[in-house]
């Protein structure tokens, strides 16, 4: 049988097997990153719209990047999974909503 791309050896942990499909797919770990990003971020939308009328979309902006960045961070640790480049996007886009966040005028809770 014939794979698009080389099938991950199994026997050499999840961390590898990770790693290796990152080697293949080099997009593979940043569209899982930003696949968490978008289910609480769209997810937390929905819920609060169904609740109320009022959606607080900062909020949900700078929580879903704040725990993509929790998620990002442990996989620095094994070599070759995320690159710099993706986690200071991560870091810099968790900033920038972190300001919205502060600098929103609708926010008297903050």
């Amino acid at each position: 049988m014939s794979y698009l791309y080389n099938v991950p050896n199994y026997t050499a942990g999840i961390d590898q097997v990770l790693v290796q499909t990152q080697e293949s797919i080099n997009i593979f770990i940043p569209m899982f990153l930003f696949f968490i990003w978008c289910m609480i971020f769209l997810g937390g939308i929905m819920a609060q719209k169904r609740r109320s009328v009022y959606i607080d979309s900062p909020v949900w902006a700078t929580l879903s990047s704040i725990v993509t960045l929790i998620i990002a961070l442990p996989l620095t640790l094994v070599v070759g999974l995320v690159q710099l480049e993706w986690l200071v996007i991560i870091v810099i886009m968790t900033m920038l909503s972190g300001l919205w966040l502060f600098l929103d005028k609708n926010r008297s809770e903050v």
